[in-house]
């Protein structure tokens, strides 16, 4: 189902791609906000705030070091039985690497995938991330981006997030 649901999202972004002059190389910083999308149970979801910071080797390829930590905490009931029934409050920090592509065009899909450290109730756990987006370079100079993006950060927490990369 993830599955198809992403390679829907790659043909859909390609047809939007057009060609423009974008900057080839150099690094860049950025900020994004979003929901962890948490998938258990009754839980409610964190909301996020992420830097990021990476350097593109071409137009089209990057790596990319991103962290995040919760601004909102999500909740979650947890029913131990006929004795007790506790609220948690719960947070999600990542630290993370990624392996970045980017297509041509004013509007771009783009592509990641690498590790993700990933801290839960001060339980540390590292494992592959993965995610898929649409951008849009603004300016003349094509330095600058706004990205809606999806990234898996572990099979029951999905990244949704819009963030602003400027180049320098």
């Amino acid at each position: 189902m993830l599955l198809r649901t992403i390679v829907a999202t790659l043909l859909a972004s390609l047809s939007f791609i057009t060609h423009a002059n974008e900057a080839d190389e150099g690094f860049y910083m950025g900020l994004s906000a979003g929901v962890m999308n948490v998938d258990i149970g009754n839980a409610s979801n964190p909301t996020n705030a992420a830097i990021q910071m990476g350097y593109h080797f071409s137009d089209m390829w990057a790596i990319e070091a991103q962290y995040s930590d919760s601004m909102r905490d999500g909740k979650v009931d947890l029913n131990y039985g006929y004795y007790t029934n506790r609220d948690f409050e719960f947070g999600i920090q990542t630290l993370a690497a990624y392996g970045v592509f980017r297509t041509r065009g004013d509007v771009f899909f783009k592509a990641k995938a690498g590790l993700v450290r990933e801290k839960v109730l001060s339980v540390n756990d590292t494992g592959a991330s993965a995610g898929v987006g649409l951008g849009f370079r603004l300016g003349e100079s094509k330095r600058s981006n706004v990205e809606l993006e999806a990234t898996i950060i572990e099979a029951d927490v999905l990244f949704l997030s819009a963030g602003f990369n400027i180049g320098f």
